[in-house]
């Protein structure tokens, strides 16, 4: 019914002579036609694309499978004791309890706010593995390039890939049914920010991993959702079928520091935030002026920390001047002018110059959506065209055409959903009116928590009170969940079903 009325809406808004527009029975007789010729699925009141209701069932499937698999529990205790000691760490009740459910089941999930100890107890997962078999293989990974090394950075262990590279995906965002499926050699995967998982990213991994192989799944659901179509870590949270250890004690910053006690207010819907040194509010009444002091303050913080520890975080790409892109090309002015003609290439209306903070916006074999790096150099070819080098840190030292800086964006500023599953020093973000259509309190979460040193709001204080307000409506039509619970329930009334047949027989 939904459905019918916004077709309506849509078809008909160009046509002002009634008797020409489309009517109610010709949208539900055209609909019942796609579902008679699979070109949409139906089920119950919700209509899928063919291609995503088949990732969701087949995902649904293969956890509950997982579920249904009874895993041997190991007894970690002495060897828990062991890694407190070599690691000269206490851990919580809830940590505890995270660490042992981890070696109970074959699927679990460990949530909890920045601030909260997830990564203590990765380390101690690991070390307890590592301890238990000696000989046993691990795996780490986490759906974007700056999240696989953030992970590698807080585990100490250099192996964390990106999901893409883990499970043999390549650089597309599509794989075909002909191919050959890799299965991932490993006794326990640990995977990170899986918020950030989507529909058809969570069946490719399902499907590439071993049924005795243990999975931890980490995140935070409160964050924003994944790009891509569907809420699979949510869905496995609120399914009641996965094991979930919910964090929810700060540990991470000292008693004076705000950003993760803050984090928690705003989630919580509290707009009694604390502000000092490291969490504060500069109040700007219009956008032009919110536009102007931002680039101030970028300034001041990237001359004392390092272009490369600050980042602008706006709600929008392209609207207003406080949106990333008009705020990219006013600070670049000022922090990187032009020097000369030889300095700098230009690519349609976009501009690049030595020196230049650059995003890479596509996965490359070298480089992961979302890897910031540097423009080190700008040369001329042997046929004469233009090619600019880049350095994204470490050995990923790269050389760029023309054609391939299409995949690449100035990074001063960039939008809040580009910078999930990054962290950075200072976090600078805009809180305008003209933003309000984004402004819901998971995106101004999701923007704060990226911060590990100080957050700077700059805007306008109602607007702020009114995004922590606002929980995010926008309900995503997904069925995983309830998918997940049938087949649990199915796999189970079958393995009881099994003893009574094998004692007839």
């Amino acid at each position: 019914e939904d459905l019918t009325k916004e077709t309506l809406l849509l078809l008909n808004a160009p046509i002002p002579i009634p008797e020409q527009r489309v009517r109610a029975e010709e949208v539900q007789e055209t609909l019942q036609q796609m579902i008679l010729h699979g070109a949409v699925v139906a089920y119950k009141q919700y209509l899928y694309s063919p291609r995503v209701f088949g990732q969701e069932d087949d995902t649904a499937r293969m956890i509950a499978e997982r579920l249904a698999n009874i895993s041997v529990a190991e007894n970690i205790e002495s060897a828990l004791e062991s890694v407190r000691e070599s690691l000269g760490i206490t851990l919580s009740q809830k940590q505890e309890q995270a660490v042992r459910t981890a070696f109970q089941h074959g699927l679990t999930i460990i949530t909890g706010s920045p601030g909260t100890g997830k990564t203590t107890v990765l380390k101690a997962i690991i070390e307890v593995f590592k301890n238990l078999h000696p000989k046993g293989k691990f795996a780490l990974m986490a759906p974007t390039g700056r999240a696989s090394r953030r992970m590698a950075e807080s585990t100490g262990v250099d192996e964390a890939r990106t999901l893409h590279s883990a499970l043999g995906l390549g650089t597309g965002e599509e794989i075909g049914d002909g191919e050959r499926v890799r299965f991932v050699d490993a006794d326990l995967i640990i995977v990170d920010e899986f918020s950030m998982v989507d529909m058809w990213l969570a069946q490719q991994f399902f499907k590439r991993i071993g049924q005795h192989t243990r999975v931890v799944l980490v995140g935070d659901p409160n964050q924003l959702p994944s790009v891509g179509a569907g809420n699979v870590f949510y869905e496995l949270i609120h399914s009641g079928m996965v094991p979930v250890t919910v964090l929810d004690w700060i540990f991470r910053q000292s008693k004076d520091g705000l950003i993760a006690y803050n984090a928690k207010f705003i989630n919580e819907g509290s707009t009694k935030l604390y502000y000092g040194n490291d969490f504060v509010f500069v109040d700007s009444p219009t956008q032009i002026e919110t536009a102007r002091r931002i680039q101030d303050i970028y300034c001041k913080e990237a001359a004392e920390r390092g272009i490369e520890n600050v980042q602008i975080l706006s709600p929008f790409r392209e609207k207003g001047e406080a949106a990333s892109e008009q705020l990219n090309r006013a600070i670049r002015e000022r922090v990187n002018p032009f020097r000369s003609a030889e300095e700098e290439v230009k690519i349609g209306n976009r501009t690049f110059r030595v020196h230049d903070r650059v995003m890479q916006t596509k996965n490359t074999e070298k480089v992961s959506n979302g890897d910031l790096g540097f423009i080190t150099g700008i040369t001329t070819g042997s046929k004469g065209e233009r090619l600019v080098q880049m350095d994204f840190g470490g050995d990923r030292k790269l050389t760029y055409t023309p054609e391939q800086l299409a995949h690449v964006d100035l990074a001063y500023a960039t939008t809040i959903h580009k910078a999930m599953g990054s962290e950075f020093e200072t976090v600078i973000i805009p809180i305008v009116k003209a933003h309000t259509i984004m402004l819901y309190r998971n995106l101004l979460y999701t923007a704060v928590t990226r911060a590990k040193k100080k957050v700077i709001l700059v805007g306008h204080k109602p607007i702020l009170f009114m995004a922590v307000h606002r929980a995010d409506i926008s309900k995503r039509n997904t069925m995983l969940g309830e998918r997940i619970r049938l087949y649990c329930k199915a796999y189970n009334t079958e393995r009881n079903a099994l003893p009574e047949l094998q004692q007839a027989g």
